[in-house]
């Protein structure tokens, strides 16, 4: 019998923001200025269950799953990317942020708004960020 799945499966519309956020690359290689690194998806938590697919952050295996790369060893892993959220949850987060901090880098890293405001639906369009105005600033 499967497992029941903790959240449902994507929409097209988180689909494609998976997609960019893999397409940009792991958050961490970023932040440490080392470019682009390929890297998974990773749902954030809360209280140790999955938020919803539109919480999610790119992250190379070793940041994402604590797995070396090729023939590097953990230190070397550790020294180049900095600790892994699978195994120094902590030092992780103190060193890159909480998952609110790791979002809204993501999202501005893929010029997506955060969860729970509006995107534009032209075909191809994307809002920044920057651009979206909370509907108390718009009625003043």
């Amino acid at each position: 019998m499967p497992l029941a799945r903790a959240i449902p499966p994507p929409t097209k519309e988180q689909q494609r923001r998976q997609d960019a956020a893999r397409e940009a690359g792991c958050i961490v290689a970023r932040m440490l200025g080392l470019g682009f690194v390929p890297g998974e998806i990773h749902h954030l938590t809360e209280g140790g269950r999955t938020i919803s697919q539109d919480h999610t952050v790119c992250l190379n295996p070793w940041s994402h799953r604590g797995e070396v790369w090729g023939q590097w060893t953990a230190a070397q892993c550790r020294r180049v990317f900095g600790p892994s959220l699978a195994r120094e949850k902590r030092a992780f987060h103190a060193e890159y942020g909480d998952n609110v901090n790791l979002l809204v880098y993501q999202n501005a890293l893929i010029h997506w708004p955060m969860p729970g405001e509006h995107r534009k639906r032209r075909r191809g369009a994307t809002v920044s960020p920057s651009k979206i105005i909370p509907r108390e600033a718009a009625r003043r």
